[in-house]
């Protein structure tokens, strides 16, 4: 078998290696419900887990058949992301910090 020399490894973060709980979803969630879109986090995570935000906005609004402007709730969401980031305790997810080491 060829050895190689392994010269970059590429993870996820959120909910995979960084147990931020679920502080994206939260937000994007508080940011369609600020517009005035009553949504439960479930359907966020059920319509938008995964994708891009705005488009994750998209998709939740479709499904749940609300009208809003997207683009004026990503705008928000980006601004309330990101203060909710300057406070946030972060953890790595169970496992991660020994793998991290074995990799070094």
């Amino acid at each position: 078998m060829a050895e190689f020399k392994v010269k970059l490894v590429v993870f996820d973060m959120a909910g995979t290696t960084v147990d931020e709980d679920n502080v994206v979803y939260k937000t994007l969630r508080n940011a369609i419900v600020k517009a005035g879109c009553d949504v439960t986090l479930e359907t966020v995570l059920e319509h938008g887990a995964g994708k891009e935000k705005l488009q994750a906005i998209k998709d939740v609004m479709e499904a749940e058949g609300l009208e809003g402007d997207a683009v004026a709730i990503h705008a928000a969401f980006r601004v309330d992301l990101t203060k909710a980031y300057q406070t946030l305790d972060v953890k790595g997810m169970a496992g991660t910090g020994e793998g991290f080491q074995k990799l070094r």
